[in-house]
């Protein structure tokens, strides 16, 4: 059975049931369409079409005590449309948990589907608001991680493609910010890409997604002190010189150094 099917206009949900796992993070705290991410949008949501979903083959009693425990024997899958989506999910509710196995339990609001419900429009208008959206979920760090390493570039590059769109910057450069923000699961200081041509046994999966002050908090303490949430910052940087690992040297120290 096909999980969805297109119909006129719009792609629906074939399934009995199906839940979608959206970051809270996503959502502007103030409300502001501009700022967000993930937002509201008459009866449905607006959204970057990267999260992680779960199909189920019967039907769920929202009353259902087992719930919990149905939910994590359904193997999880990553739904991939890199572009802004207009969704209708039936039913929405706000949990905290981990999405994934490996990850930090978050706030993050459960779209709830049935069969019949719109996941999203079978044409996407092109508008370039959407690719800044898309970049926003990169530079977050919420492109789910089951994604390949390999295949981020690819997104990143489909995004605009879709919006009929040039970056207008060399391909390294793209590649660069995707290497930054890709992180080794085992040494987040260590970009992924350091580490993933080594050995025989290359994971595709095998990195962790940072968003920008994540980066810095790991990489120097020059770089996190000067970047935002300082309290959070200062902590991070007092744990990295205690620690006494090597960090690695910004430009701007560089230039004080000379």
């Amino acid at each position: 059975m096909k999980e969805f099917i297109k119909e006129g206009e719009f792609i629906y949900v074939n399934s009995p049931y199906m839940e979608a796992y959206i970051p809270e993070e996503l959502f502007s705290k103030d409300g502001e369409k501009e700022s967000a991410i993930a937002y509201e949008y008459g009866e449905g949501y607006r959204l970057v079409g990267e999260f992680m979903v779960r199909v189920f083959s019967t039907a769920i009693d929202e009353d259902d005590e087992d719930i919990k425990v149905k939910r994590e024997k359904i193997k999880l899958h990553t739904f991939s449309y890199p572009n802004m989506i207009t969704t209708f999910p039936s039913d929405v509710e706000k949990v905290t948990m981990s999405i994934t196995p490996d990850s930090e339990p978050e706030k993050v609001r459960i779209f709830k589907y049935e069969k019949g419900d719109i996941m999203m429009e079978s044409k996407v208008k092109k508008d370039i608001s959407n690719c800044e959206k898309y970049f926003d979920i990169l530079c977050k760090g919420k492109v789910p991680e089951s994604i390949p390493y390999a295949d981020q570039i690819e997104l990143l590059e489909k995004n605009y493609a879709i919006n009929g769109l040039g970056f207008g910057v060399p391909a390294a450069t793209r590649e660069a910010i995707i290497a930054t923000l890709c992180r080794s699961k085992n040494d987040p200081k260590i970009p992924y890409r350091m580490v993933a041509g080594k050995g025989d046994n290359y994971d595709p999966n095998g990195y962790i997604m940072l968003n920008m002050r994540q980066v810095t908090a790991y990489t120097n303490v020059l770089s996190a002190l000067t970047f935002e949430d300082q309290g959070s910052m200062l902590a991070s940087s007092i744990n990295m010189s205690r620690s006494g690992k090597k960090q690695a040297e910004t430009p701007f120290e560089k230039i004080l150094s000379m």
